[in-house]
């Protein structure tokens, strides 16, 4: 089918060019897997859109001053592609005020482009934020045909789980979910990452469709290089708190006797202090710190195995795939991770999955998926890679999207 629809994508990824000075004004937690999905999503709707999306940006970073450096984020133009006209915007970054500043900057943009004479338009937002939410209702406002879709990674209640125990925080947080709770009923289209967020959401069927991650084809035009030293490289990527499980990984493999060993840890966050600490009690811990994506990458590609500890407990499983498990597979690195209850069984074969929460059974499926031959962790790296590149590419799921909103 061919389509020629005027979208907008409403998000806060990062510009082209801009990565590392967004990186190293960071504090702490860096998006990498939510900057990666954007882009996915925006390059698969202009591969089968025949008008190319329009970005309205506003970036996904820390709050000055504890999370982000600066104090104010510019406005600048940006093209993601030849003829785009893309827009930056700006915004105060002060901690408790920022989604006010972020909504306020946005109007105008919204506006101009709401009022462009054109038909057939549809704006995403990326994040179930009341920044976002508020922006879908005033284009309602502005122009009722306009048709709203919102992609939902995690539920509201369920962000920022690393935020600060302020009773600011804890209040704001709260005012944010009862707006945004309410307000639903004025999205028409979502686009969620697991089948359970429709009932936290309420949804009815004709009003969701489920893209729990879009597979990365960067490692496309990646040489792959294994070393073969007989040194075990194990590798985590991602965020240090507890409740990804690092913890739980790090007493795994302290329990692994054997010197040709190696747990390599790229990340920060609250757990940052406990991986230092074990780096260096264990020399066979190596803490990399907060590392640029391109890099984790070229890691993830060269590991011999590479783990997710996140555990099936609490509720939010139900309502998470995590992005890393695509972004692992998509590497042909065989993925060691836990069943959580928003992965769909079509992933079952692609990772070896461990039997439960005991610390011993995730140190017994490390050692056994990494005493398995050389031959047969390639074989069934690469069968994973291709499911996830062939059924989880950009161009499949905006397919999915673009049908869902029946453009």
């Amino acid at each position: 089918m061919e389509y020629k629809t005027n979208i907008a994508f409403l998000g806060g990824l990062f510009p082209n060019g801009h990565e590392d000075e967004i990186y190293q004004n960071s504090i702490g937690l860096y998006e990498a897997g939510s900057n990666s999905l954007q882009w996915n999503i925006v390059e698969g709707l202009d591969a089968i859109n025949h008008k190319q999306v329009k970005i309205i940006n506003s970036l996904f970073i820390g709050a000055y001053p504890f999370k982000y450096k600066k104090f104010v984020v510019k406005t600048y133009r940006f093209k993601h592609c030849h003829n785009a006209d893309d827009i930056n915007v700006g915004y105060i970054n002060l901690y408790a005020l920022k989604q006010i500043f972020r909504f306020l900057s946005l109007k105008s943009h919204l506006k101009k482009w709401a009022k462009e004479p054109s038909k057939n338009k549809v704006i995403i937002a990326y994040a179930l934020t009341s920044p976002f939410v508020k922006s879908l209702i005033f284009l309602k406002k502005i122009d009722p045909t306009i048709k709203t879709c919102i992609v939902v990674p995690d539920l509201p209640q369920y962000m920022n789980r690393t935020g600060n125990g302020f009773s600011i925080h804890r209040g704001l947080k709260k005012i944010d979910m009862h707006f945004i709770y309410k307000n639903l009923k004025h999205i028409d289209y979502f686009v969620l990452l697991t089948e359970h967020m429709k009932e936290a959401l309420r949804l009815g069927h004709n009003k969701y469709v489920v893209v729990e991650g879009i597979a990365t084809d960067v490692f496309f035009n990646m040489k792959f290089n294994k070393m073969d030293d007989g040194i075990i490289r194990i590798l985590y990527t991602g965020k240090l708190i507890e409740t990804n499980g690092i913890i739980n990984l790090l007493e795994a493999f302290k329990r692994i006797n054997n010197e040709n060993y190696r747990l390599n840890i790229c990340g920060s966050g609250e757990a940052e202090k406990y991986v230092i600490d074990a780096a260096q009690l264990d020399k066979r811990i190596v803490y990399m710190g907060q590392v640029n994506h391109k890099d984790i990458l070229k890691l993830q590609r060269d590991a011999t195995v590479l783990v997710n500890p996140r555990q099936n407990s609490g509720e939010y499983t139900r309502y998470s795939f995590p992005s890393k498990n695509l972004e692992y597979l998509s590497s042909g690195t065989p993925v060691i991770a836990y069943k959580l209850d928003g992965i769909p069984n079509e992933y079952d074969e692609h990772i070896f999955y461990v039997a439960d929460n005991k610390v011993e059974a995730l140190q017994a499926k490390i050692l056994e998926v990494c005493n398995m031959s050389s031959y047969v962790l390639k074989q069934h790296g690469e069968k994973a890679k291709r499911f996830v590149l062939e059924e989880k590419n950009k161009y499949k799921q905006a397919q999915k999207i673009m049908e869902l909103l029946n453009c």
